[in-house]
């Protein structure tokens, strides 16, 4: 079985750059990558049916062999659009790969043809193929300091499809010249989308400016910000409000932001760790968040677990956080054996300020309705060898008697 990477497992320079193409509108596809690539970085098609199958090219570009595991995860992004590898996650019983492992020469390539389907009920599918290897001049040791490179499916299958997108939270973000101008919105749709929009602000009703939002992709499931540069007036102070149109699917969203002097009022918090792990059914599940904005946070951490985008059980903890501090949240949620996403999401006042994604496997030590059946089985077979037995003896009663008649018959 495949060692568990989540919190042992340090990216390469190769990974970042995948996060780059996942991060940009286009999600354009990196070249000239040292070390392993797996290409096509991004496959983002419609589908015809529901089956399929992708080429995929793996490539060494290191002067030394590598040998790598390959395996499937989910996909996902964070508020920014740098993309998410869940593991373990449903996703990875869709596609089927070839081979789990590779062993590949200098400058050496293999080409992997991966089938799959998209899952029933669903009209899309998010997944990536991700390779793993020891980076050239690192021995192993107990950190598992591994490299990865992946390779991410965007596929959506035949219509009718659902697009739509809730306007979570607009707002500012600090930024080298100005601000950030973002609204945050929640792909609640079934297949991903690629809205724009734009951000009027006023003061005292009076229109400021118009700032747009360029178009990013969004995955169902989860959010992703849309931002624009913005420079306030100098010396701006008191309420401004911001009003936001979103097109392509469309939504609608507004918030007042305070201003002191020029300067806004911006809460500020980050979720740095966030680990799920579950052995003989006892789930835990470990958040910490940190405060790094520079005014005191009541901040609101939730965490759900989902089973096929249903969330079956929820946590919610509220945190006194002053500059600089962090709290570590754990969660022991009761969960059935199956495979589960974990999001935590940080929220001030319903402003989202962070978010992130896990997997999580849930599997029970023992397994009491199968116990219960091989029980039952064997208590079946007893009672039948039982009933043989005694259905022999009795014919060999019956033999006996038989036998001792005709001998006196005989006589």
């Amino acid at each position: 079985m495949r060692r568990r990477r989540n919190h042992l497992l340090v990216a390469a320079t190769a990974l970042l750059a995948l996060a780059g193409a996942l991060a940009s509108p286009a999600w354009a596809q990196e070249s000239d990558i040292p070390g392993v690539e797996i290409t096509p970085s991004k496959f983002m098609h419609d589908l015809e049916g529901r089956d399929f199958a992708l080429k995929i090219m793996v490539v060494n570009h290191d002067p030394v062999a590598h040998a790598m595991d390959l395996y499937i995860t989910g996909l996902g992004h964070d508020l920014d659009g740098s993309p998410r590898f869940i593991d373990p996650a449903k996703e990875r019983n869709a596609i089927s790969l070839p081979v789990p492992q590779l062993v590949l020469g200098p400058g050496g390539r293999q080409e992997l043809v991966l089938r799959g389907s998209i899952p029933a009920g669903r009209r899309s599918l998010y997944a990536a193929v991700v390779a793993e290897f020891q980076p050239p001049g690192e021995e192993a040791t107990q950190l598992q300091v591994r490299s990865r490179v992946a390779g991410m499916f965007l596929l959506r299958g035949p219509k009718p499809w659902i697009k739509k997108v809730d306007v979570e939270d607009v707002g500012l973000l600090p930024a080298e010249e100005g601000v950030t101008v973002y609204a945050a919105l929640e792909n609640t749709g079934n297949v991903h989308v690629s809205p724009h929009g734009r951000v009027r602000i006023y003061k005292d009703d009076v229109l400021l400016d118009t700032v747009p939002l360029p178009g990013q992709i969004v995955i169902p499931g989860f959010a992703r910000r849309l931002v624009g540069a913005w420079v306030p007036p100098r010396n701006l102070d008191g309420p401004v409000r911001l009003e936001t149109d979103i097109f392509g699917p469309e939504g609608h969203g507004s918030a007042t932001i305070y201003f002191a002097n020029g300067d806004a009022v911006i809460p500020s918090a980050e979720i740095t760790n966030l680990y799920a792990h579950s052995e003989d059914g006892h789930t835990e599940v470990v958040t910490l968040v940190t405060n790094t904005g520079e005014t005191p946070l009541d901040l609101d951490l939730g965490i759900k677990a989902s089973e096929e985008g249903a969330v079956v059980r929820t946590e919610r903890t509220v945190a006194d956080l002053q500059p600089g501090e962090s709290r570590e949240v754990i969660w022991t949620p009761e969960l059935d054996d199956g495979l589960y996403l974990i999001k935590a999401r940080a929220t001030v006042d319903g402003k989202v300020l962070d978010e992130s994604v896990t997997g999580v496997e849930v599997t029970s030590a023992f397994n009491w309705l199968l116990v219960i059946a091989i029980l039952s089985l064997l208590a079946n077979a007893y009672l039948l060898e039982r009933l043989r037995r005694s259905r022999k003896a009795r014919r060999s009663m019956v033999a006996v008697a038989e036998d001792a008649v005709s001998e006196r018959l005989a006589a």
